[in-house]
């Protein structure tokens, strides 16, 4: 059990209006948290609908979960750089769920990783990549969160290193080897990429994608109950600072010079705005982790507590005690731990800790539920890192100081070396793609479970179109009847015809009888019969 005692002087209040961003929320509401999905829209989509039940495909469109979603593939495709032409926000989707928070703890956009050995690109673009998809995310996002305010739920986003990285790093003279080089290069290559705005500026303060980052607000920091959620770490900085932050960067007309003063203040010696709790990656470095349960580095667990002691100096009434809280950090995937060793040259493989108790299976889900166990890849035991976690309270695996929700979702980290091992067998693939698969962490209080989408609900809902190739050559009995079901789907709908034009409105004087109104009625009823 860990115990500090720190004399700490509470800040002053913000002078600011408190409510322009509301970090502090005390509910009963459940809540469901995931991070890092890096323009991957599937991977959104498969967290909220599948492993969080949070939302569902409207009624009246056809939609099979053992089958792709045809009609999801057909807005997606749509060209909205200019208008919207018939595309829909909600892609077809409503949200159902009551009282129900959803926090995405930021790297919601830049879904390329360059430099890596990438996949066969089809039809110009990578495997993940549609036109304006981060935009597309964004509207999604927001017009699920309109709906959500009437079930009393809300969707809250975060921002990490890569909004904040487009919103500042911009206006650089050399953008394709900062921040761009995490933008494919067909949208790059894009003059107009969305209402004549490049990709490069598109997110610049006060432009389409900055406002719909904002909508609804965005956040550097929240604190929910007893749970802190921030992208990399908090420092030793009062819940007044992050507080009085998220309020003005949520002030309406902010300019740049402000926004960047303002994101400096969680900055440091480096000069990089933000740089611990966007940017650090002590908390949830593969290798840190794995020295750390070895007992060859410190444990951070005092001195997260310590940052916890000093954030809560301030925090309103009720104040949680700072031994009973959790921090939940995206920005590290967890990946690595499955499937790459600390050490090549050792061949030494990563010590993680998850949980494994499995509670609930079927064809898209699986539940994982406390204890947590701590040890080396095995999928024997489900000891496979998705979401992880350390420091355990009260010296026991069921419940964590700290939570770990990256767990390297979007295809955009997708690479070749991954696909030939992946299609060669299940446990490979286990390896490789199902600790990267679509999943939530799950608070309910005091009840915290991992929610996975399976490998079957995955392989459908998150295409890979050249591992699949790879698998079907290479003819795995395991793998190929993961995917049982797939051919009997039926084929997607026909493209509906444009609708009949429309009737011309009666002139008042014929609504109102007279002369002219047989006449009219003939004229109507010959159109009638020439659309029949």
């Amino acid at each position: 059990m860990f115990s500090f005692n720190s004399n700490v002087v509470p800040s002053p209040a913000p002078a600011v209006d408190e409510y322009a961003y509301q970090t502090n929320i005390i509910t009963t509401n459940r809540i469901i948290t995931f991070s890092d999905i890096h323009a991957d829209i599937h991977a959104l989509i498969i967290c909220l609908r599948d492993c969080a039940k949070v939302i569902r495909k409207k009624a009246i469109v056809r939609f099979d979960q053992l089958c792709p979603d045809d009609d999801l593939e057909r807005l997606l495709n749509i060209d909205i750089s200019e208008d919207d032409n018939g595309y829909i926000d909600d892609l077809n989707y409503e949200w159902i769920a009551e009282n129900t928070y959803a926090v995405i703890v930021g790297d919601m956009i830049d879904g390329y990783r360059d430099g890596t050995a990438r996949m066969d690109k089809i039809n110009g673009k990578e495997q993940n990549e549609y036109d304006q998809v981060e935009i597309k995310i964004l509207r999604f996002i927001n017009a699920l969160n309109r709906q959500a305010i009437y079930k009393n739920s809300k969707i809250l986003k975060l921002l990490g290193n890569h909004e904040i990285w487009n919103i500042i790093n911009n206006r650089d003279h050399d953008w394709l080897s900062k921040a761009g080089r995490y933008v494919p290069p067909y949208t790059n290559s894009k003059p107009n990429y969305y209402r004549g705005f490049s990709r490069k500026n598109v997110f610049d303060v006060n432009n389409p994608g900055f406002k719909l980052l904002f909508e609804g607000s965005a956040g550097i920091l929240l604190k929910i109950n007893n749970n802190i959620f921030v992208h990399a770490t908090i420092e030793n900085k009062n819940f007044g600072l992050y507080r009085e932050i998220n309020n003005r960067i949520n002030t309406p007309g902010i300019d740049f010079n402000t926004f960047r003063e303002v994101i400096g203040d969680i900055g440091n010696a480096y000069n990089i705005p933000g740089y611990g709790e966007l940017w650090n990656r002590t908390w949830g470095d593969d290798r840190n982790i794995h020295n750390r349960f070895k007992r060859t580095a410190p444990s951070i667990c005092l001195n997260i507590l310590s940052k916890i002691q000093t954030f809560l100096a301030d925090v309103p009434e009720p104040k949680p005690n700072a031994e009973s809280m959790r921090i939940i950090v995206g920005h590290c995937p967890q990946y690595n731990s499955s499937s790459f060793f600390i050490d090549d040259r050792t061949r030494e493989i990563a010590i993680n800790r998850t949980f494994t108790n499995l509670i609930d299976d079927n064809l898209i889900t699986q539940t994982f539920s406390k204890p947590a166990t701590t040890g080396m890849y095995n999928s024997a035991p489900n000891l496979i890192f998705g979401i992880t976690m350390e420091c355990s309270h009260n010296d026991n695996e069921y419940d964590h100081l700290l939570y770990r929700v990256d767990v390297g979702v979007s295809r955009g980290f997708d690479q070749v070396e991954q696909e030939d091992q992946g299609s060669e067998n299940l446990e490979n693939y286990r390896k490789q793609y199902y600790s990267r698969t679509p999943q939530i962490l799950e608070i309910n209080g005091d009840n915290i479970q991992i929610i996975k989408s399976s490998i079957i609900n995955t392989r459908k809902h998150q295409p890979r179109p050249t591992l699949e190739a790879k698998i079907i050559v290479n003819n795995n009995p395991e793998l190929n009847n993961l995917n049982t079901g797939v051919n009997q789907c039926p084929p997607p709908p026909p493209a509906q015809p444009p609708p009949p034009p429309a009737r011309p409105a009666a002139p008042p004087a014929i609504l109102s009888g007279g002369a002219f109104y047989n006449k009219y009625q003939k004229y109507i009823n010959k159109l009638n019969n020439t659309t029949k």
